[in-house]
């Protein structure tokens, strides 16, 4: 049985729990309620977060103690130091005087699968996909999959009109771990992709399993 032909078996029934913030530029960003006891939030695995400060804030300390994550972040979304939600779980933090949970769920949805690196080298051989590379330019040029459009995660919200005519055919996302890679299917998907795969382990996992890289 060919696997890459498995999205229309997927459970249609896939109900998406509902996540916190807004996504701009790849990063998740999260408005912190100076009049609420606890700010709670959902986010996805894969998540690059961002608190978004009061600007009277200016600079304060975010502690997430069961990720091991110490940094002063700013209220200028530009300089502020990010957190990558790489791990599945809840998660209480502190944020200056302000606490609450960050719930980290993994996505799921009916057009969307993430595969193995020998799920992906059969989808490449006989589907033929778009294959998309959302790491940066620099890592880009030390290797990538043979065939892949470099479009960094933090541009593909502006590069809609390059690959719009894909949305009713097979694309197959990666990045470095497959987290970024995360981010940009769900981006793709929330605007109208059919059907989307997401390399497991990015392609540190592709050569880990044999499978070469170009330069």
């Amino acid at each position: 049985m060919k696997l890459f032909l498995c999205l229309a078996m997927m459970v249609s029934s896939v109900i998406a729990e509902e996540t916190s913030g807004t996504i701009e530029k790849g990063l998740r960003i999260l408005e912190i309620k100076a009049d609420t006891a606890e700010n709670n939030y959902t986010v996805y695995r894969g998540d690059y977060v961002k608190f978004k400060l009061d600007p009277a804030l200016k600079e304060i300390e975010f502690n997430i103690p069961d990720l091991q994550f110490k940094e002063k972040v700013s209220s200028d979304l530009d300089k502020s130091k990010l957190v990558k939600m790489a791990k599945v779980g809840e998660f209480s933090y502190t944020l200056g005087n302000f606490k609450g949970k960050i719930k980290v769920i993994e996505y799921q949805q009916a057009n969307y699968k993430f595969i193995e690196a020998k799920e992906a080298k059969e989808l490449i051989d006989n589907v033929r996909p778009l294959i998309i590379d959302v790491r940066t330019a620099g890592e880009y040029a030390q290797g990538k999959i043979a065939g892949s459009l470099l479009i960094p995660i933090d541009e593909i919200q502006m590069r809609y009109s390059e690959i719009e005519k894909y949305k009713n055919q097979d694309v197959f996302i990666y990045c470095a771990s497959g987290n970024r890679s995360t981010v940009a299917a769900r981006i793709l998907i929330n605007n109208g992709f059919k059907r989307i795969y997401n390399l497991k382990n990015g392609i540190a996992g592709w050569q880990a399993s044999g499978y070469s890289v170009e330069k």
